[in-house]
């Protein structure tokens, strides 16, 4: 886990204890529903007065399962990481080739990354951006990228803290049928 020290000072590292029961492994297609019910459910705490209500009120559990059935059955050159704390899944991130292609096959991108909101400070989201990142340096990434709400202060405190840097003006994207303001950060691995 080289990339952990971009979340913690080195005491807090030494620290760090889990208990065996939570851990973060490669998803599943039968994890679809868990990854589903963390996706709508972070959106709703996150996202709820920060984008138009319509297009939450649209994202349904039901919905995400029959999209992330498809995504984690399908041979797309990503890779989908869940944390688990027990049998439930707590978080997951989604991450493979920038989508945008003008930055080089070298740059490899986080997707997403979710935490259900009753996990947040439990140190999940650390542990999913580390086998994310790591994941894509395994794979010859020398930098990644994220993309994130620009009014989303508390997903842009967690990338700063980890050692992600802003690598674009704000941007806005509307493949949600919203126009949202978007800002791309960077990291290189």
């Amino acid at each position: 886990m080289r990339r952990l020290s971009h979340f913690l000072t080195r005491s807090e590292a030494e620290c760090l204890a889990y208990p065996a029961a939570m851990a973060v492994r490669e998803a599943r297609p039968s994890d679809a529903l868990g990854i589903a019910t963390v996706h709508v459910r972070s959106w709703e705490a996150t996202y709820r007065g920060l984008m138009p209500d319509s297009l939450l009120d649209q994202m349904t559990v039901e919905r995400r399962t029959r999209g992330w059935t498809q995504l984690l059955g399908a041979d797309r050159g990503a890779a989908t990481f869940v944390a688990v704390d027990g049998d439930r899944i707590v978080g997951f991130a989604d991450a493979g080739p920038a989508r945008d292609t003008e930055l080089g096959p070298e740059v490899g991108e986080v997707y997403a990354i979710y935490v259900d909101p009753d996990s947040w400070g439990d140190g999940h989201g650390r542990d999913l951006m580390v086998a994310a990142l790591d994941w894509l340096g395994e794979r010859g990434f020398s930098a990644a990228t994220l993309r994130v709400l620009d009014s989303n202060e508390r997903g842009r405190s967690f990338y700063e803290r980890g050692g992600w840097e802003v690598a674009s003006d704000v941007v806005v994207d509307d493949h949600c049928g919203a126009p949202l303001p978007e800002v791309t950060y960077r990291i290189d691995l």
